[in-house]
């Protein structure tokens, strides 16, 4: 039974598919990220709302600097919240629906020089910045479609928005451009934090690697080490036992001798007794 052929995906539909889903090991799966990104976020956002607080306050928009204050305080609380991993996806829920709120309130009062419309363009990267591509389009989608409902309300008599109405006409096209340049470059941060995962999985497995190489020629150099040990003390035994065997020969020569004068001695007294005796007679 033959295999079926596999289906083979076109390269520009998985790169455009990279718009929506992003990488696997995009910032939602890693906690140091996320730790990193609502650290770099709040750091910014939340001197830049407390200038356009104080501006919107002394400029009349009250309702729109008291959002902006609200919003000061609770990026200021990510600073504490982020010290508890088990709270960071609630904390990058609440910053995005905080933003989603503070930006729509500027959206629909225009803030000094009705540039309220201008910040929401900003929207798309704080989106993809803090939530990643996979979840960040969901709050994008949702906030096109709620600037497309007041800009509808606003051509239908509801609501009076203090901008132009070409440019209102326009907005949202030009929201939907944005939207996608701030898709483009999360996925290439996205791809390179992906690479960057894979250099240091592939690093940490070949200094894996390296350290039981090296335990194992220790190992080995330490056995061998051993072998060699035995081996000088065989060697060491063995001369000793040379040695004594040289000695105790030379001492039974030593002996030998000793004995050989000892009986050749004899014997001459022997003689000398005989030849005596002979001589008495």
């Amino acid at each position: 039974m033959s295999d079926s052929p596999k289906e083979t995906v076109n390269p520009t539909v998985k790169k455009l598919s990279r718009l929506f889903v992003g990488y696997t090991a995009g910032k939602a799966q890693d906690t140091a990220l996320q730790c990193r990104t609502i650290v770099f976020i709040a750091s910014i956002a939340a001197p830049t709302a407390a200038v356009f607080a104080v501006i919107n306050c002394f400029s009349g928009h009250l309702g729109l600097a008291l959002v902006e204050i609200i919003t000061v305080f609770l990026l200021l609380s990510c600073f504490r919240l982020i010290k508890h991993p088990e709270a960071l996806s609630w904390v990058r829920n609440v910053l995005m629906g905080t933003a989603f709120v503070m930006f729509t309130s500027a959206f629909i009062d225009g803030g000094v020089a009705n540039s309220g419309i201008i910040w929401s363009l900003v929207v798309p990267f704080f989106a993809f910045l803090l939530m990643g591509l996979a979840l960040a389009w969901y709050w994008v989608s949702a906030y096109a479609l709620l600037n497309a409902l007041l800009i509808a309300m606003h051509f239908g008599g509801y609501l009076a928005l203090p901008y132009d109405t070409m440019f209102l006409a326009y907005f949202p096209a030009v929201f939907v451009f944005f939207a996608l340049i701030a898709a483009v470059f999360e996925v290439q941060l996205e791809r390179l934090h992906r690479s960057h995962e894979e250099t240091i999985e592939e690093l940490e497995t070949l200094r894996n690697n390296l350290e039981a190489h090296v335990a194992n020629k220790t190992a080995e150099l330490t056995q061998a080490n051993a072998t060699l040990q035995q081996e000088v003390e065989e060697h060491k035994r063995t001369a000793n036992a040379l040695i004594k065997s040289e000695a105790l020969f030379l001492q039974a020569q030593k002996m030998e001798a000793v004995g050989t004068l000892v009986g050749g001695i004899a014997h001459d007294f022997k003689q000398f007794g005989y030849i005596r005796e002979l001589a008495c007679r």
